[in-house]
Order: structure tokens, then sequence, then C-alpha cells
């Protein structure tokens, strides 16, 4: 027969198990969602330099036109 001391006991131990795995769980999801920001920010970034490579590609065929028209 179990006491009172011993289910008190496997209880606490079964809580903490429990609350130490939701916390670990809750780790690795943070740890993922760390990654896929950092991901999304590298993306963000190389949209940015692309675009503004867009604009310096869209000056130089107007400086282009521009000089075309001149002649």
């Amino acid at each position: 027969m179990i006491t009172l001391e011993t289910g008190v006991a496997i209880t606490i131990i079964s809580y903490l198990v429990f609350v130490t795995s939701y916390v670990v769980s809750l780790r690795k999801d943070l740890n993922n969602l760390q990654k896929a920001l950092i991901k999304f920010e590298e993306n963000v970034s190389s949209i940015k330099d692309l675009r503004e490579d867009f604009v310096r590609l869209e000056t130089k065929i107007e400086l282009l036109f521009n000089l075309s028209k001149g002649e």
C-alpha cells in the first residue's frame, strides 16, 4: 500500500516532469521562431538590396535613353 507521503512525492515528481517537458518544448518553439525571424530578416535585406539594384538599373536606362534622344 502506498503511503500518503509517497503519493505526494510521486504527484510532485510527475508535475515537475510535466512542467519541465512543457518548458523544454516551449524553448524549442522559441528557438525555431527565432531562426525563422533571422531568415526573414535576411530575405527582407536581400529584397532591399534587389530594389536598390533595380533603381540603379532604371537610372542607367533613363540616362541611356536621354543620351540617345540628345544626339
